[in-house]
């Protein structure tokens, strides 16, 4: 069977941006679903400081003001700091026209519950104790008996080879908290905008700082070489990332340019989303079961 490989290969692209923009889902997480997205060049201008005067003070005590830069390591301690204790977020992220992604990840539990759209197509995926479970048009595509199939990290099945870089990747997003900034050497944002508390930064990551972030972190590393189709793409053009950080400095709205595709993150309910549990046993069958062959 084939169905792995694309959703796969379109994953990773998305992935790996995601959790470079500090996505913690990812993806994953929160980019799982959605097609192949067009390669193009990508470039995003930086508003005028002279666009508003504006100020305000974060988390940390320092004065935002538009046009300040701010080393990229600088802005990732801000936000670390002010996401220790988070137990809990919710996660809206629209791919284009391409796809929507509706998250809620209880960090606490090292557990994620994601519905994706792509057209008319939906797909339920849960990742608790370490294993995903995917529900929906998957489940009905694998021809399961139940709603819910399980995938074994150790699987392998087809579909339990296509999720293990998935699967790490998860994992250290989720380590990393939800909407953490990375921390990338030379890499600066520009503050463009500070309103009613909020303060918005714009970067752009050269393919070099890019390659630099995934060769550091062990998990994209592995999730791109896995797919080197997306490594191909992720280093074809910048990224472009606009981050706004609420008054308490945690991650509000992210918005990507990648792979020609427009990516929008919101979070909210931080500390209040609903926990993520295992589907009864009645209603998940393991993905060995389903004669999917090996990869």
């Amino acid at each position: 069977m084939s169905y792995a490989r694309p959703a796969a290969g379109a994953a990773a692209v998305l992935t790996a941006a995601a959790l470079l923009a500090g996505c913690g889902s990812g993806g994953s997480s929160t980019a799982a679903a959605g097609g192949t997205p067009s390669a193009s060049t990508t470039s995003a201008s930086t508003p005028s400081p002279s666009s508003t005067t504006t100020s305000a003070t974060t988390s940390a005590g320092t004065a935002a003001q538009v046009g300040t830069k701010v080393p990229l390591s600088t802005l990732s301690g801000r936000v670390s700091a002010a996401l220790k204790g988070a137990s809990s977020v919710h996660e809206e992220m629209t791919v284009g026209s391409v796809a929507s992604v509706s998250a809620d990840l209880d960090v606490a539990h090292s557990a994620v519950s994601e519905t994706f759209g792509a057209g008319s197509t939906q797909m339920q995926v849960l990742f608790v104790d370490g294993r995903f479970f995917v529900g929906g048009a998957l489940a009905q595509q694998l021809k399961a008996p139940t709603p819910w199939v399980s995938v074994d990290p150790q699987g392998t099945d087809r579909l339990a080879k296509a999720l293990q870089p998935a699967t790490q990747a998860l994992q250290s997003a989720l380590k990393a908290g939800a909407g953490s900034v990375p921390s990338i050497p030379g890499a600066e944002a520009t503050v463009t905008k500070v309103e009613a508390g909020a303060t918005t930064y714009h970067l752009v990551l050269t393919p070099a700082q890019v390659k630099s972030g995934l060769s550091t972190n062990p998990m994209l590393s592995q999730l791109t070489t896995a797919n080197p189709k997306a490594l191909e793409m992720l280093l074809k053009s910048p990224l472009a990332y606009d981050y706004t950080l609420d008054a308490q400095g945690r991650p509000e709205r992210v918005v990507m340019q990648v792979a020609g595709q427009t990516m929008t993150m919101t979070f909210s309910q931080w500390g209040s989303a609903p926990a993520v549990s295992v589907p009864p046993a009645s209603q998940v069958t393991p993905s060995s079961a389903l004669g999917t062959g090996s990869a």
